[in-house]
């Protein structure tokens, strides 16, 4: 049977069922077609109120109750204690929505969020002395708008931006499905919550999903932008949505605080916006460093880096177990390891490198027991604590948003008393050659004065033994490094 016919005569059948039935006082229509608002794909959504007495016996059993009307597919009690059933039909299943409530809660009619078109609309069977219906007409035509539109404001606004922080939180796990279910389920409902604000849009507010008819209610402009908001299977179609979801976000609240003159975490929404374009930033320092695999030697040399020498020189200041276990970050090509098993041939050398390619290449080598493509700016949850007796990163930390995240993993995997070396870009403030921020291209670099870079260490826990500044490399313009060394504690 067609859909729509058989939501009809399921109806029908219902409503003949409770009247004969003493047991049921009362039924309503909790759906849209109490609101004029059902079509034929529309699904039943009825209520029913039974004596009290027969309530237990009732919930019990519902199943083969609800299975004289059709052919159910699936029946099952939900989260919110309610049955709900799937008949048979065609095209497609018809859905059914039931809820049994006792005689003596007939005043919870009132706090439901539904505003029917009429009583008879909705009262589709009273037997309760007319109590059900004089309820019922207390919420006829309602204005289910938000009831403290500041307060809305602030709860959908914190939702989306909570959210977006913890979507971030998630990612940094490793949890890309769970991270992109959040953002669809959670902060575009939300968006499209604020937009609806942002529009006067509220009829429904407090009675639906405000998702429902979105397009008709915002500019083509932000539907073009929002259409633009569905992320794809892998985090860096997360990471674009992410950021043009913030976008549109900050652009919507902002919008509604001019207007209202209300207050909203704006730079939180700052920090969650640029922490998503740093991450999206590490694609194009992949792509940076993919370019440059197959040649890295001689940008090396062309470009004076400074990194290889300065390591060869600094492992003769410091002693080192003959079979030590060493960690390569931003390993390359293997140019360190080079060094580090020059001196000690025993050692076994794990590597890490952001670029697939840079890490294809320290694989020719067989200079490494083991080589990980990963991003830093993630926990290095596949290395054991206390394993290594020198870690060493030079030229990568400044690709980070923060290095404080990586300095605490770098003290998870050393040993007691195991040797770092690493370099970070150094910014001094007022010098030209020496500033916050500059580019490779679309590649960002950090920089970090010398008070943040020992803040940061001892923040770690880590003891910082030596400092020195040294031109890192001289492509272009000559870049300012702070090379550091120290010990764990």
């Amino acid at each position: 049977m067609h859909t729509y016919k058989l939501r009809q005569k399921i109806r029908a059948n219902v409503l003949n069922t409770i009247v004969a039935d003493p047991r049921f006082v009362g039924c309503v229509d909790y759906g849209s077609a109490s609101e004029g608002r059902d079509d034929e794909w529309s699904d039943i959504d009825l209520a029913f109120f039974v004596r009290d007495e027969s309530l237990d016996e009732i919930n019990r059993h519902w199943k083969s109750w609800a299975s004289q009307f059709g052919t159910p597919l699936l029946m099952y009690m939900t989260k919110f204690d309610h049955p709900w059933v799937v008949y048979e039909a065609e095209p497609i299943p018809l859905r059914a929505d039931f809820a049994f409530h006792p005689e003596s809660k007939l005043d919870m009619l009132l706090d439901w969020p539904n505003s029917p078109i009429s009583v008879e609309a909705m009262v589709l069977y009273d037997n309760t002395g007319g109590r059900l219906t004089q309820i019922v007409s207390q919420i006829v035509g309602q204005d289910l708008g938000p009831q403290d539109l500041q307060q809305t404001f602030e709860r959908v606004c914190g939702d989306f931006w909570y959210y977006m922080l913890r979507i971030e939180a998630r990612i940094r796990r490793g949890e890309l499905w769970g991270a992109a279910w959040q953002f669809s389920e959670i902060v575009i409902v939300n968006l499209c919550a604020l937009l609806r604000i942002q529009h006067h849009a509220l009829e429904r507010f407090r009675g639906s999903d405000p998702t429902v008819g979105i397009a008709k209610v915002i500019t083509p402009e932000q539907l073009h932008r929002l259409n633009r908001c569905v992320t794809g299977p892998n985090e860096d179609e997360l990471r674009r949505v992410l950021i043009e979801a913030a976008q549109l976000g900050r652009e919507v609240c902002g919008a509604i605080v001019k207007q209202h003159k209300w207050e909203w975490p704006e730079q939180l929404a700052i920090q969650v916006t640029e922490l998503n374009r740093t991450a999206l930033t590490s694609q194009d320092v992949i792509a940076l460093y993919d370019g440059a695999a197959e040649r890295y030697d001689e940008l090396v040399e062309s470009t004076n880096y400074i990194g290889p020498n300065w390591f060869s020189r600094q492992l003769k200041t410091i002693s080192l177990p003959p079979d030590l276990h060493f960690l390569d970050c931003g390993c390359a090509n293997g140019i360190n390891a080079k060094a580090m098993l020059k001196n000690y041939p025993e050692a076994t050398a794990v590597g890490i490198d952001i670029s697939p390619k840079m890490v294809n290449a320290a694989s020719q080598t067989d200079l490494y027991k083991e080589l990980f493509t990963h991003d830093l700016s993630h926990p290095l949850s596949f290395l054991p604590p206390d394993k290594f007796d020198l870690v060493i990163a030079f030229g990568c930390l400044e690709f980070l948003t923060s290095p404080q995240a990586f300095l605490g993993e770098m003290h998870r995997v050393l040993r007691k008393n195991g040797e770092w070396m690493l370099s970070l870009q150094l910014y001094v403030e007022g010098r030209a050659d020496a500033p916050r921020m500059m580019r490779s291209g679309t590649v960002i670099h950090h920089a970090y004065s010398e008070a943040e870079i020992s803040r940061m260490i001892t923040t770690a826990g880590l003891d910082l033994i030596s400092t020195e500044e040294v031109v890192g490399y001289t492509g272009g313009a000559p870049c300012p490094y702070l090379m550091v060394q120290g010990r764990k504690r």
